[in-house]
């Protein structure tokens, strides 16, 4: 079976621009947020490629390799509402032990088993990349499959200056949510004790999005290269900071970018803070500076 390579963190970590990065070696094939094809209906799913993911042959043929059709997946949504959550976890403190134990689990595990297995078969791929990022899914995999971390981490007030700026989401055909500030700061939090935690006992990587972004090579080698050697060479760079990409890309939900043809181009920047209002700006940057000093 091939590896599993996880992209934990925050919404609006940067997850989509490096997986469209690392995708481009030839040992990769990248996902998505694979939970979406349970999470929402899967017929309105948009594929990266451009089709919708029942008209798309690598899904299709991966759905079909791993035998999953309507049941399995109305059993991937039940499930993922009663053990892929953090009450659920927190019952079971945290411990893979107890966790990998529940009836609910083995079955959930058993079928990204199958999941992955066939991803693997469709594309020849070594590595799966599975972008969904959230910290209950992460434990949930740590318990059964073992799979390489990357934690994707951005800081709070960048992370929570640019949910307040929804982005359109093809897949969808909606705006992304703009979540209130206090919910958006509470959900970096939970992404970033869950990654962290996970991090002592298990593989975890962690890249930070303004490393990343001021020097990709250098950021993206240090945190892949000791697991998967040599792989930060074998992406198609065209220049220090720009990479051509995969022309064989089928990710599921995520930042709109995906859809992208041109060369991924991997600039420094803050999140756009134009049009707030004062009182906004001065609560965002209170919240990210108080979580800064907590989270460092």
């Amino acid at each position: 079976m091939s590896k599993i390579l996880y992209v934990i963190g925050s919404g609006r970590s940067g997850s989509t621009v490096i997986e469209r990065v690392v995708t481009t070696s030839s040992r990769v094939t990248a996902v998505g947020e694979i939970h979406a094809l349970w999470r929402l209906p899967i017929q309105d799913l948009l594929c990266s490629c451009g089709k919708r993911v029942p008209d798309c042959a690598y899904w299709q043929g991966a759905l079909d390799h791993a035998a999953i059709g309507e049941a399995e997946i109305a059993q991937l949504r039940e499930l993922e509402w009663s053990v892929v959550r953090n009450k659920f976890l927190m019952k079971k403190r945290y411990d893979l032990d107890a966790i990998r134990s529940d009836p609910g689990v083995a079955a959930f595990i058993d079928l990204q088993k199958r999941l992955f297995a066939g991803i693997a078969h469709v594309s020849g791929a070594e590595i799966v990349l599975d972008s969904s990022k959230a910290g209950p899914r992460a434990w949930l995999l740590a318990a059964g499959l073992s799979p390489v971390f990357l934690h994707a981490y951005r800081s709070a007030e960048d992370v929570i200056a640019s949910w307040r700026k929804p982005k359109f989401e093809p897949s969808t055909g909606t705006l992304m949510k703009k979540p209130p500030i206090r919910e958006a700061a509470i959900d970096w939090v939970k992404v970033e004790q869950s990654a962290r935690s996970l991090a002592k006992i298990s593989n975890v990587r962690r890249i930070n999005y303004l490393d990343f972004a001021s020097d990709p090579r250098t950021a993206l080698s240090a945190a892949l290269d000791p697991v998967f050697p040599g792989i930060t060479n074998e992406f198609a760079w065209t220049s220090e900071n720009s990479v051509r990409p995969s022309s064989d890309y089928h990710s599921v939900l995520g930042n709109p970018d995906r859809f992208d043809a041109k060369d991924i181009v991997i600039r420094p920047k803050k999140a756009d803070r134009t049009g707030f209002s004062a009182p906004e700006r001065l609560s965002i940057t209170a919240v990210g500076k108080m979580l800064q000093a907590v989270y460092r």
